[in-house]
């Protein structure tokens, strides 16, 4: 309409913003308030995610999959991984839990390269982190103060 009628322009502009901040909004406060997906296991380590192109993502290791064994050795910590990564030879089996199913995934390190590409799940414990704060946008809270909602 605003191809016919020039003024919708302006209009348009304005909802657009507003509709695109109140969808951040509503997404920031489900992320904040909301459970967390990605929590450390009691046994085993958590994938995030793979790198591309690497022995994991090549073996079908995918976001959520719990890390059990590597050649046979227990995974528990990021120490025991890069110990079982050290003793691994070219090709072995990885044990996974998946949607509470244990599965064996055959694993081949690239060219002699010992580096699985996996991103583990943080434990709460590092140096560097990114806080998610709730943010408000100014414009938002305005608008919601002259519609009387709080």
């Amino acid at each position: 309409m605003s191809v016919h009628y020039k003024w919708l322009q302006a209009v348009a502009a304005m909802v657009s913003f507003l509709g695109h901040e109140m969808l951040i909004q509503i997404d920031s406060r489900q992320e904040l308030e909301g459970l967390p997906r990605y929590v450390p296991p009691a046994k085993g380590l958590m994938v995030l995610d793979t790198v591309v192109d690497t022995p994991a993502q090549k073996a079908g290791i995918k976001s959520g999959d719990i890390l059990l064994k590597l050649h046979n050795l227990t995974i528990d910590t990021k120490e025991q991984l890069a110990e079982a990564i050290y003793f691994a030879p070219p090709v072995f089996i990885m044990e996974i839990l998946r949607d509470d199913r244990r599965i064996e995934k055959k694993v081949k390190f690239t060219q002699n390269h010992k580096m699985l590409g996996v991103i583990l799940v943080p434990e709460g414990n590092e140096l560097y982190y990114v806080q998610l704060a709730e943010d408000k946008f100014w414009l938002w809270e305005k608008a919601k103060g002259i519609w009387g909602k709080k």
